[in-house]
């Protein structure tokens, strides 16, 4: 197969090749800690699941020879070779040069290199880390005990670090390969097979199953394990039964050139956590960073929640100031046009034209939506652009939920945008992709002035990190929006500037209708951004900052701020 071939294939599966710098990262932080324990080098079993090419074993194999762990008679690269370093992979191709590169490492004469990677051969082998496919029993849960009795007998009770770089496949896209029994099969033997799942949360339960008590993991995964709904159960199962050391947050960097992958490294030990444990957080902007010291603070792993994510960047705790409730349950949330249902929906769509039917809805996308107002531009929409799209009210194509829910009053928030953008729709709009709908239980204009304001940019970007894409975009999603705290006191200091934060909010709405790209006003722009400053001075009144919190809310949102397309 030629290389580019390879990389298209290991791509398509979910599977990127790894940077030196996060490869010396992992190894250094999970190996160095076994060391700290006092373990012999020759007495460790060190497992690279889904291992490829072997680079985070081949970094091992240089880091345990290296002058660090000096002095310890168990660790000549033979010895290391053969009985420390295990993996497995689907891949034949790529596990025959993952043992001709450790062999290489350790005798580069070619004779005795060919000798060694023969006698090496047992300990690195062709399999499927999560299933198997007996000729006799059908598909079934790979059985490591068998594979690797002399790591589980005698008292061993497992390996003592697995590290790597699962897949990030997802499920649906699995199945459509392998079809539905690996599905079941997946989903019977792994707790975490929960919803549309991304491979990678089998391999963190994998890894706590086949390491041994006080055994270490250290693995590159997405950063959607911190918020998306479906690593919900990994996220307590992390939480509950693992000590997490460090979580190294690198969704700022362009790790895997070519693809859209925002990536944390997570080193964890099989222990419960003690009750006072708190995690180191690391901040990484260039991964060449992870060999030098980088900013860092701890969190308490007792805090991290598993419903509606992990808040790892520290939490500005109004909650405990002001009375207040998650937007869910203030309100009703709605998403817009579903991924899959997008195609159909495209296809639905007419050019408004003045002898249109007046039945239809007019149809919107994330782009429309600015900061209290809707702006009636051009719509692109897979693949096509529209002038002035209107969806056709029709209850064939159309469930009476969606049609009741565009006929509604509500709030539009953006679901890409460098900061939470909320728009007021009296009724009659449809939404697209990526855009969600808010029918508030309380006074809309007041939630409209909330969700605009600065505060709640920052606390968003503060609590949900992991959604912060390149260019400081966020790619916002239900779940999330949902969590933010909607303060619903109601003594007479908060129900005044409640009732001036409505007022401000549709004085906006008039402003905004007034001012467009197309209707450009100096004056009234002006006018606007005094206005949207004193709703911020008021929410922060509102949830009880003090003047250094403010500052600080300012000096993190500067370049968010203002009016316009996707300010």
């Amino acid at each position: 197969m030629l290389e580019g071939d390879r990389m298209d294939q290991r791509k398509a599966e979910g599977r990127f090749y790894t940077p030196d710098p996060v490869v010396r990262f992992i190894v250094r932080e999970t190996l160095d800690r076994l060391r700290a324990d006092g373990l012999a080098i020759g007495d460790l079993r060190i497992l690279e699941p889904a291992c490829g090419e072997g680079v985070f074993l081949l970094e091992s194999l240089r880091h345990l020879c290296s002058s660090r762990w000096a002095g310890d008679d168990s660790c000549s690269p033979d010895r290391v070779l053969q009985r420390v370093l295990y993996g497995v992979d689907r891949d034949r191709a790529a596990v025959q040069r993952a043992r001709l590169a450790l062999a290489a490492w350790v005798e580069p004469d070619l004779d005795q290199r060919e000798q060694l990677e023969s006698r090496r051969a047992g300990n690195i082998r062709c399999g499927d880390a999560l299933i198997s496919n007996d000729a006799k029993t059908g598909w079934g849960q790979t059985d490591w005990r068998r594979m690797f009795p002399e790591v589980f007998d005698g008292g061993r009770g497992g390996f003592d670090a697995v590290i790597g770089n699962p897949p990030y496949v997802n499920i649906r896209r699995l199945s459509q390969h392998h079809g539905d029994p690996v599905k079941r099969v997946l989903t019977r033997h792994f707790q975490c097979a929960s919803g549309a799942y991304d491979l990678y949360v089998l391999f963190f339960e994998l890894a706590l199953r086949l390491l041994r008590p006080g055994g270490l993991c250290g693995m590159i995964v997405p950063n959607k394990l911190a918020t998306l709904n479906y690593a919900e159960k990994c996220r307590a199962m992390l939480a509950r039964e693992t000590t997490l050391l460090t979580i190294a947050d690198l969704s700022g960097c362009r790790v895997f050139p070519g693809a859209s992958v925002y990536p944390y490294i997570v080193i964890w030990q099989k222990q419960p956590p003690p009750p006072d444990h708190r995690i180191r957080i690391i901040q990484i902007d260039r991964i060449d960073h992870l060999d030098r010291p980088s900013p860092v603070h701890y969190v308490a792993q007792h805090h991290l929640q598993a419903v509606g994510g992990w808040h790892l960047h520290g939490v500005l705790d109004v909650e405990s100031r002001v009375a207040t409730k998650p937007l869910a349950q203030v309100s009703e949330l709605h998403s817009g046009t579903t991924g899959f249902q997008a195609a159909r929906v495209a296809a639905m769509l007419r050019e408004r034209s003045a002898d249109s039917e007046r039945t239809g809805f007019d149809f919107v996308v994330t782009g429309n939506v600015d900061r209290y107002r809707v702006q009636r531009v051009q719509v692109r929409f897979m693949h096509r652009r529209f002038e002035r799209p209107y969806l056709p009210d029709d209850p064939s194509e159309l469930t009476l939920r969606k049609r009741q829910l565009y006929r509604r009053s509500k709030i539009l928030v953006a679901g890409m945008s460098r900061r939470l953008e909320a728009a007021w729709d009296p009724g009659g709009l449809a939404l697209g992709v990526s855009l969600y709908a808010v029918v508030p239980r309380m006074d809309p204009y007041y939630l409209l002035a909330i969700l605009n304001s600065k505060l709640m940019s920052y606390l968003f970007r503060l609590r949900f990190q992991a959604k912060r894409l390149q260019g400081g975009y966020l790619a916002i999603n239900k779940g999330q929006l949902g969590c933010l705290p909607i303060c619903i006191a109601d003594d007479a200091h908060s129900a005044e500037l409640k009732k001036q934060l409505a007022e401000s909010a549709r004085e906006l709405i008039h402003w905004g209708n007034a001012v467009s790209q197309e209707n450009p006003d100096p004056v009234g722009q002006q006018h606007m951004e005094a206005v949207d400053r004193t709703i911020d001075q008021r929410v922060y009144r509102l949830y009880g900052l003090t003047r250094e919190e403010q500052e600080n809310v300012e000096s993190q949102t500067i370049g968010i701020t203002g009016f316009g397309p996707k300010a």
